[in-house]
């Protein structure tokens, strides 16, 4: 969701964040860099997704080392909302209309397609539907509202990847640091089976995924 620009005012939008999409190399030192028990974490389970959980990061990050950065400061930039998932949307009580959007504490001035990114990487972790079908549908939605460019939708593949990268590294970081705390791991299971699934889609339905 892109907010109104007049909110660029505001300096903490402005501050360095480690779930700022284009800071994903930080994600990549801090896997480099894991301590022991937060491998642990990431390895736990002996599932054959789990156990190449690194090599599957290492490759998004250097797609989006690729893909991405060289194109970041041609992007239309505006101030995001920058952590649209599920627990921060309020629907009505049949599911069918949106009411609001809360939780703005990691607004930040980026490039906007970040936001729809975001937004896609938490809504496919447990779609009953076809990930390329469910991406299509609300890439269709928020492009009624501001459509997106073709640079913007040629790295949006790769985006999507990129979050769930931060989600499933940064959360198996933090759940180092405060182990029993099981709210930090609440996307790592869908975030590594969907990571796994888009690294091996088509060049059709990547294609599909940036709605072209």
């Amino acid at each position: 969701m892109l907010v109104n620009e007049s909110v660029s005012s505001c300096p903490c939008i402005f501050s360095v964040c480690l779930w700022v999409s284009r800071n994903t190399v930080i994600s990549r030192v801090i896997l480099l860099l894991f301590p022991g028990k937060a491998v642990n974490v990431l390895l736990a389970s002996q599932t054959s997704i789990h156990r190449t959980s690194p090599y599957l990061c290492r490759q998004v990050f250097s797609l989006f080392e690729k893909e991405v950065l060289p194109v970041l400061s041609s992007l239309p930039r505006g101030v995001i909302q920058n952590d649209c998932n599920d627990h921060n949307v309020i629907v009505s009580e049949s599911g069918s209309q949106v009411h609001a959007i809360i939780d703005f504490g990691d607004m930040v001035h980026s490039c906007r397609v970040f936001d729809l990114a975001i937004c896609l990487a938490y809504a496919l972790l447990d779609t009953d539907a076809s990930v390329v079908e469910s991406s299509r549908k609300l890439c269709l939605g928020y492009c009624d509202t501001i459509p997106i460019n073709g640079t913007e939708r040629a790295i949006l593949y790769t985006s999507v990847m990129a979050r769930l990268c931060q989600s499933v590294v940064m959360s198996s970081y933090s759940y180092s640091k405060d182990p029993g705390n099981e709210y930090l791991l609440v996307t790592a299971e869908p975030g590594w089976r969907l990571l796994s699934t888009m690294l091996a889609m088509s060049d059709e339905d990547k294609k599909a995924i940036n709605g072209q």
